[in-house]
């Protein structure tokens, strides 16, 4: 008895000991967005180290929390594999723009969703900032930034105002991309420098997903070798790269001028190499290439074609060379190279100024820095929200009743009383009055039942885009849906193959953060995005929807077709500047019809700094543009003949229309008095907002305001047209009013009576490259 008692305490002891060794699960934050930035009301992706313990292999979920704008728990939940080693993993959603508060973050058993660790994202102290929905990303792969940070250049009360676009530029390594192009929506360009290690078959696939989304892809040829193996057969993306260019040992004194506006210093007999592609005009072969960066000869070392949303451009210059810190400016060193008004303006199609080290010493001993503008133009999300607010449904009913409540009281009571005086019968009052309430609440119920929602209904502000010859739309809508009933819903979008629609809640800043008491818990499968749970309560739900896909051919087939060939004409034939034929294949009118023609680069104006840079030099143009808005509206079928369109002049340029378009607005775009012709203007203005005049960078002593507009991009950063305003081609847009929403939403699997609301409609034709304009001359 004793041998046995001894054995079983042994026993025990060593299951215990064997317990108390057991590894418990843990999980990290190895990236909080991708570069570390959380974009706030945008789609982020979050990247975590799952080191299992002693966990058995198999599958368990990954989970993200954080709230919707009702106060409810969503719970993004995606299934991921452990087998015993640490795990790399992926989660995304989107991160809302009410709440910025701490989010935690678990992994759970599958079967039975018990919590087997757990931390927590806290975005202002992980690693990064959260980016605005007004401020532009950039991702830099690679150790530096390469002059992008001139871009981020702004010390306020200390350094001038250079731009009016808020931007944020990373450096990640290839191995920090996310695992799908959802976590990349936030970054509005990417530049690649050094070689292709890590860019394996997944990543190449996302980065192309992502450019054909809209994304902007700089690929910079480093010194030595050719890790994108150009023109070879097994190279990535040989479909897309251009043809082997050619090598040569470029002098620095010819350099000099290509990166920087400044006077730069360099060694004797100092050379780099520089790749030169063919020519992109001019050439027998059709090719999608134009060219954006050129020697002085015109021969192109930097080029750049459309990939379906997006762009590619190619520069056979490396811009994270060490040989770029051999330069100097007046023995001192050269700041931020390429700078970013030279070289990299042109690239990234973008107007605003940014400083050398000339320019700085020049503001800071001339003058005062950052001088108060005359106007302050603010955009908000006023400019979609003013389009689809509704009055709630249960705000009408709860109105309804607490009036009749107040008049069966105020009114019959003292009525009562006083007739019941009369014929002396005050004693029945009370009960006559109980009948009386138990009436006129009975009433209230019915009227209040015969009032509520009976079907789902709703209002939606669209962006609608599409490349010509491209079988695919881009769908953006902001949506305020009102739901009737109480229950929990399943909204769902059609989903196509290969696509990835993103459907999120959305809630205009400035409305109420106030919580329902009877939150719920939401579960959201992070590999369904195009499907979000809500809980209805008869008020209204505002969503966010991106999609794409082919939309139906009988209502959207084509946006536009192309009746004659858009080209652009000869002096010789016509005044106007194009000739061909469009026909609209919209199911509505088209209204405020905008054409806009981007012609030609314009070559880089490298002026000396001086101490004042008047209204009229600053922001050089990149680009070429005219925009010319038609009076009449496009019915369906309706053709628009390029031919009519007048002579380009100063008044259709798109540097002065730009210039009236800001300075006729409000101070912000925040009025409750919103008008439809107010909200479409601001609309085509963000599309349009790199390419807005800069405020002057300097002020003297004596003058305390600067003549123009300062504007703020608070919202839309998504609206921008991008780089895609430095690639040769014709865009044409307009509005169609109370038109259904183009993509069917369902509620629990069954389609809902569509939103109605307004379309904005983006078209683009890319165009064959041409010569470059004098960058000094805004004529033709």
């Amino acid at each position: 008895m004793a041998n046995c008692l001894l054995r079983l305490l042994a026993t025990s002891l060593a299951m215990s000991g064997s317990l108390a060794m057991a590894a418990p699960p843990e999980i990290s934050i190895r990236q909080a967005g991708v570069g570390d930035v959380m974009p706030i009301g945008r789609t982020a992706g979050i990247e975590v180290f799952v080191d299992p313990g002693d966990l058995e292999p198999g599958t368990y979920l990954l989970e993200w929390e954080h709230t919707t704008p009702d106060g409810d728990r969503l719970l993004y939940q995606r299934r991921i594999p452990l087998a015993g080693g640490l795990t790399r993993a992926w989660i995304h959603g989107p991160t809302p723009r009410h709440d910025t508060r701490p989010m935690p973050l678990r992994l759970r058993h599958a079967d039975n969703l018990a919590v087997l660790a757990s931390t927590t994202l806290q975005p202002s102290k992980q690693g990064g900032n959260m980016l605005n929905e007004g401020t532009e990303l950039m991702l830099v792969v690679g150790e530096q930034r390469c002059g992008l940070e001139g871009y981020e250049y702004d010390v306020p009360n200390l350094s001038p105002v250079w731009s009016q676009i808020a931007t944020a530029v990373r450096t990640i390594a290839a191995e920090d991309l996310p695992d799908r192009p959802s976590g990349l929506t936030a970054a509005s360009s990417l530049l690649w420098t050094g070689g292709t290690e890590g860019l394996d078959a997944a990543r190449a696939s996302t980065l192309r997903d992502w450019m054909e989304a809209g994304g902007h892809l700089i690929i910079s040829l480093p010194t030595t070798g050719d890790p994108w193996r150009l023109g070879q057969g097994e190279g990535p993306w040989r479909d897309l790269l251009p043809w082997p260019p050619t090598t040569e040992h470029v002098s620095a004194k010819v350099i000099a001028p290509l990166i920087s506006p400044d006077d730069l210093q360099s060694p004797p007999n100092m050379t780099m190499p520089i790749r030169t592609f063919g020519p992109t005009v001019g050439s027998r072969e059709l090719t999608p290439w134009s060219t954006v960066l050129a020697l002085p000869d015109g021969r192109p070392f930097g080029v750049a074609r459309p990939v379906g949303f997006g762009r590619m451009t190619v520069i056979g210059f490396d811009v994270a060379s060490p040989s770029l810190l051999r330069f100097r400016v007046d023995q001192s060193a050269s700041g931020p190279l390429p700078a970013p008004s030279v070289f990299w303006n042109p690239v990234l199609a973008r107007r605003g100024d940014a400083p050398s080290p000339t320019q700085d010493r020049v503001a800071m001993e001339q003058g005062i820095a950052g001088g108060a503008t005359a106007k302050l133009v603010e955009f908000t999300d006023e400019v979609v929200a003013a389009g689809i607010r509704q009055t709630v449904a249960a705000g009408g009913r709860l109105l309804f009743v607490l009036i009749w409540l107040a008049a069966v009281w105020l009114i019959g009571g003292p009525l009562l009383w006083r007739v019941l005086g009369k014929v002396h019968k005050r004693q029945l009052a009370w009960p006559i009055f109980t009948l009386l309430a138990a009436g006129g609440a009975a009433l209230a119920a019915a009227a209040g039942g015969l009032m509520s929602l009976q079907a789902a209904e709703g209002r939606h502000f669209t962006v609608l885009e599409q490349v010509a010859g491209i079988p695919r739309h881009h769908v953006r809508s902001w949506i305020d849906l009102r739901i009737p009933g109480t229950g929990e819903h399943l909204l769902s979008v059609e989903r196509q193959t290969g696509e990835q629609p993103q459907l999120a809640h959305w809630i205009e800043q400035r409305q109420s953060g106030i919580s329902f008491a009877d939150t719920r818990t939401l579960q959201v499968d992070a590999n369904a995005p195009d499907q979000l749970p809500v809980q209805a309560r008869s008020t209204a739900v505002g969503l966010s929807l991106e999609w794409f896909g082919a939309l139906d051919p009988e209502d959207f087939g084509g946006v536009f077709r192309v009746i004659d060939p858009v080209r652009p004409a000869s002096n010789m034939v016509s005044d106007s500047p194009l000739q061909g034929v469009i026909q609209s294949k919209l199911p509505a009118p088209l209204q405020d019809v905008s054409i806009i023609w981007i012609e030609a680069r314009r070559e880089p104006v490298r002026m000396q700094p001086t101490p004042w840079v008047q209204a009229a030099d600053a922001g050089h143009m990149p680009v070429q543009a005219w925009w010319w808005k038609l009076q009449e509206t496009v019915p369906p079928q309706g053709q628009i003949g390029l031919g009519q369109l007048p002579e380009p002049t100063v008044q259709t340029a798109m540097p002065p229309q730009l210039d009236t378009a800001l300075t006729t607005q409000e101070r912000s775009f925040t009025a409750p008095a919103m008008t439809r012709q107010r909200r479409r203007s601001a609309v085509e203005l963000l599309g349009l907002y790199r390419l807005a005049t800069p405020p002057q960078w300097q002020t003297d002593q004596k003058q305390k305001t600067l003549p123009g507009v300062m504007t703020t991009r608070l919202f839309g950063q998504e609206l921008d047209l991008g780089a895609k305003l430095g690639t040769p081609m014709l865009i044409v847009t307009g509005f169609m009013n109370e038109t259904d929403l183009p993509i069917p939403l369902m509620i629990d699997g069954k389609a809902m009576n569509p939103p109605q609301g307004e379309i904005m409609v983006r078209w683009f034709l890319p165009m064959p490259d041409t010569p470059p304009v004098d960058g000094t001359s805004q004529s033709r």
